[in-house]
């Protein structure tokens, strides 16, 4: 089974906010129905492999299509009324098919 097949899940995606003379903006919508697989649990080796210190549940995740080679770490997703920031985006190859692999993590919005 193919990558795009098992993207069934749409992220919106946001870019940081610019900062223009020293007054920092909103963030700006990137993408706002980017294909991507359903974020999971990350193992403790994923998570290890990427050198990555955290305090929080870290989830994995494949992003798919054209504009999914844009999406940088810092970047914020909103999926199924989750909001997750991308920790680190590595791009891979399964069966001739390249992916975005991220692995995010779970914010929790201010109240």
């Amino acid at each position: 089974m193919r990558i795009q097949q098992l993207a069934t899940t749409r992220a919106e995606v946001f870019r940081p906010p610019a900062v223009v003379n020293g007054v920092r903006g909103e963030q700006e919508v990137y993408d706002p129905s980017m294909p991507c697989t359903a974020p999971v649990e990350a193992s403790l080796e994923v998570v290890q492999r990427a050198a990555l210190e955290s305090y929080l549940q870290v989830y994995e995740m494949f992003f798919v299509g054209d504009s999914a080679q844009s999406v940088r770490a810092g970047w914020r997703l909103i999926i199924s009324n989750r909001h997750f920031v991308v920790r680190v985006i590595t791009p891979i190859t399964i069966v001739r098919e390249e992916v975005m692999h991220a692995l995010v993590e779970e914010e929790f919005p201010r109240v």
